[in-house]
């Protein structure tokens, strides 16, 4: 949330001062992050959860990551959002364009790997742009499934492991993924 708010300012957004009503888990949102995230909330691209829980350390589903990055890129292009209430449809509308893929559930957490796979269909990575041989994390070999988009994103410093690795059978978070897609926006 930090790091989209702090994109938005760069680009001479103004950030709502008002927190307007807060979320009902606000004790888990680190004073650091606050501001941002009810900004961001005010301007209608953090909704959290329906029982008004925004859960920042929780990992994050896969229409969760397809929603974040469809409100970021809408708002940050000026693309006009289309108002869609219920996530399935979203969901759908993103599989009918190779976002993600329909066939998985939805609601299920989305691991570091597959995240790196949505971002990299989302950035239009062509298939073994970056397949050199090299490997950056130990636990991401060359013949693993997500090798290719997590080398691909690595190279392009949109996301990162720490001490040789990439974790990615790991759930990614839902401020891992926030940070991620607005590094993919170029911002």
């Amino acid at each position: 949330a930090v790091l989209i708010a702090r994109t938005l300012m760069s680009k001479g957004v103004s950030l709502p001062q008002n927190q307007g009503e807060k979320f009902s888990d606000d004790s888990d949102i680190s004073d650091y992050a606050k501001r941002s995230v009810y900004a961001l909330k005010e301007m209608g691209l953090l909704s959290g959860m329906e029982d008004n829980r925004y859960m920042p350390k929780n990992a994050a589903t896969r229409v969760q990551s397809a929603k974040l990055l469809y409100d970021v890129y809408s708002y940050i292009t000026g693309t006009a959002r289309e108002e869609i209430e219920a996530y399935g449809s979203l969901y759908k509308k993103l599989s009918a364009i190779g976002l993600v893929n329909i066939k998985k559930n939805a609601q299920a957490v989305v691991s570091r790997g597959e995240f790196a796979g949505i971002m990299a269909s989302f950035m239009n990575k062509k298939d073994n742009a970056f397949s050199d041989g090299s490997v950056m994390y130990a636990d991401v070999p060359q013949k693993s499934i997500c090798y290719d988009d997590v080398m691909f994103l690595y190279a392009k410093n949109i996301i990162s492991g720490e001490m040789g690795l990439f974790r990615p059978d790991d759930p990614i978070t839902v401020s891992e993924a926030m940070s991620a897609a607005v590094k993919a926006l170029g911002y």
